[in-house]
Parts: C-alpha cells; structure tokens; sequence
C-alpha cells in the first residue's frame, strides 16, 4: 500500500504532475479543481493507464489536503491477511484523509460486501466527522457489471455519486509529444544525463502509434528509449518497444492475435520476464496477462 505521495503534486506548467494541452486534457483538470475541495466519494473511469493514479492524488490534495493521510489499496495487498488491508482497518488508516480503491471492480464479491458494511458504518454521526474521503478507479463499465451481477449495485450506487471520465490518449494527439519530453526530462534527471532531443522521425512515430496502453505505455517506451540511448538525439529505431507488426505490409495479411501475441512476447523480453511489470507496460490486468499467456501456450499446442 502507499500511505505517502510519491508523485510531484504541483509545478506552473504540470498541475498535480499532470501534462498536456489537449482541450480533453484541460476539461480533466477543470473537473478536478471545481471537485476536489468539496467531494466525499468519486469514481474514477477510465482505460488503463489513462492516469487515474495521478487524478486521485489530485484529489486528495484540493479535498483532504496534502499533509493529510493518503493510502492506495491495490490488487496486490488484497492477498493479505493482515487486519489494516480489508476495509475497516483501510477506513481507520485514512481518517481525515483520502483512501483510493484502484480498479475497485477487481474486488471479489467478498470485499465489496465488507467495503459496502464499512461505509455504512463510517456514515454514523459518531464516525462521519473523520470519515475518509473515497477516491475509486475502474477501467471496465461497473454500471454494466452491476446490472450483470458481476459487481454489487448497492455499493455501486454508493461510489458512483460523482463520476469523472478520463480521456484516452489516443484522442489526445495533441499532447503525446509534449508528454513524451516529460518523460525525457524525468528519465534523463533520474539518470544523471543530458536530456536527448527528439529526432523529426522519433516524433513521427510516436505521434502514428495508437497508444493502446496509454500515458502509462508511452512513459515505459521512452523511459526504456532514454536509458538505451547512447547518442544526443533519439531516432525511430530507439522505439523498438513499438510494434512493427502493428503497420504491416500491404500485401501481407496479418492476424490481430498474431500481432498482440509478438508484442506481449517482446514486452515480456524487454521486462526479463517480470509478469507483473509487463502488464503495467502493456496497460492490463496481471489476470488479463496470464490468461493471454495461456492462450498462446494452448496455441503452441494445438499447432
């Protein structure tokens, strides 16, 4: 779990760490700002990657305030025994502060029941006053699971009061550069390097991809490009993590299952093999992964 921010909450031209320019871009943080001092639970919808995270913190800062306790409860501490990782010991964590379920439609049925009994209980006079504010993120259509039975509506109901809507990235054109020379800058400072500078066909094909995993795959291409790079300008060629498979050959047919198998294949490769690191690069679940995995482990065999 996270109790601190990591994250650079503010500067002049990023706004709680957030870049880009796009109109989209700037409606978010317009959001952000007229909801944030005065919300009480807010779902957060959004694909993968698309930074939900950082809109969380966000806020947390304009509601509970920086100094104020803020906690991330994610899939990884939800195998846990430990009293403080289910949802009475969370709420007790964060009084006064802000607790975040991330992708809060991964809980199993029996963690929604206790998360749903536990701000029923928060809600009493005695508790209302330090009860934390509830910051949850989707990336799946909850309303949909709810009605399916996949998700519980009563707690549904209760999260989704106030809904922001993060845009992809991809109808975000505009700004996949200028988050792109972020990246560069931070990659660069962390490394103890000068910055390179984007040669005119590195921009080209940033700006051609389709961005599939979003803000989150386009920070871990160029971070990967900036550590790699051993002149003072970035090429094309130093995007390898792009899938040349995803623009084929006009005369060549190419099954999508094909391309997603040779991509998550070499994003696999370039993570030594780390699932869990693979599946934020790729902008999925780690369940979804190792079922792709399976698959294509299946294929091998039937072929």
């Amino acid at each position: 779990m996270t109790d601190e921010l990591s994250t650079p909450i503010y500067s002049a031209a990023h706004p709680f760490g957030m870049v880009g320019q796009s109109a989209a871009h700037q409606q978010l943080l317009l959001q952000l700002r007229r909801i944030g001092p005065h919300f009480r639970t807010v779902l957060l919808r959004g694909e993968r990657g698309t930074g939900k995270d950082l809109a969380a913190r966000a806020l947390h800062v304009l509601g509970a305030g920086l100094h104020a306790p803020f906690l991330k409860y994610a899939e990884e501490n939800r195998c846990t025994d430990d009293e403080r990782s289910h949802p009475a010991g969370l709420f007790e964590t964060t009084a006064g502060g802000t607790l975040y379920l991330d992708e809060v439609g991964d809980l199993t049925l029996d963690l929604q029941a206790e998360l749903l009994k536990t701000i029923q209980k928060w809600d009493a006079p005695r508790y209302r006053l330090n009860k934390p504010r509830l910051v949850a993120s989707t990336s799946v259509d909850l309303k949909t699971h709810a009605t399916n039975g996949l998700f519980r509506q009563d707690l549904y109901l209760r999260l989704a009061m106030i809904e922001i809507a993060l845009p992809p990235l991809r109808t975000r054109a505009e700004d996949v550069v200028p988050l792109a020379e972020h990246f560069v800058m931070r990659t660069s400072d962390a490394l103890g390097i000068a910055p390179p500078l984007f040669d005119g066909s590195a921009i080209e094909r940033l700006q051609q991809h389709a961005w599939p995993g979003n803000v989150r795959e386009l920070e871990t291409v160029v971070s990967n490009a900036v550590a790699r790079c051993t002149r003072g300008t970035l090429l094309a060629e130093d995007f390898d993590l792009l899938s040349n498979a995803a623009s084929p050959d006009a005369n060549t047919r190419v099954r999508l299952d094909d391309v997603v198998r040779r991509h998550v294949r070499a994003v696999l490769q370039e993570c030594a093999g780390n699932k869990l690191r693979a599946a934020e690069m790729l902008g999925i679940s780690r369940s979804t992964l190792y079922r792709m995995l399976d698959a294509e482990t299946m294929a091998a065999v039937s072929h």
